[in-house]
């Protein structure tokens, strides 16, 4: 888990996409890849996206080496699991959820949940967890962004 860490980190941006089309995924998938991105999350959001990110992974080891793929939008157990026998290098939620963060870590899959509030942040860092993804950044400033650095300084 550690090696996708330091690779998020080196990256220090993961885009996301989702869309219905296997073809146009892997299209999105390569243009990124080709740009040199190296860690991408796929969103759970739609009809097709177990069966597009399976297909996906199954092709990742030969057409796009090196590339760690994820998925977000995760919000039970069934879809972690789902998603885990799919081969996910690591899982993103929307919200911080102490039942996902004790599932991930019985699985080993590095889990980056998403966290609004310090209390958010909080129950990340104190079960261990190494990275959380601001939720819904948008709605934020990046001084409030910032100033969650205190809770994973190395």
């Amino acid at each position: 888990m550690s090696e996708i860490l330091q690779k998020i980190k080196d990256q220090k941006i993961v885009p996301l996409f989702y869309n219905e089309s296997f073809e146009v995924s892997k299209n999105i998938i390569r243009a990124l890849y080709e740009a040199g991105i190296r860690v991408i999350e796929y969103t759970n959001r739609g009809h097709h996206a177990l069966e597009n990110f399976t297909r996906l992974k199954e092709i990742s080891h030969t057409e796009f080496p090196g590339l760690l793929l994820g998925i977000g939008t995760v919000k039970n157990i069934q879809e972690m699991d789902d998603y885990i026998n799919a081969k996910a290098d690591f899982i993103i939620t929307p919200v911080i959820s102490e039942a996902l963060v004790k599932h991930a870590l019985e699985r080993n899959i590095l889990l980056i949940p998403g966290c609004f509030t310090p209390s958010d942040v909080n129950i990340a860092y104190q079960n261990g967890l190494k990275l959380v993804k601001i939720f819904p950044a948008d709605a934020l400033g990046k001084n409030y962004i910032k100033s969650y650095s205190l809770f994973f300084r190395e």
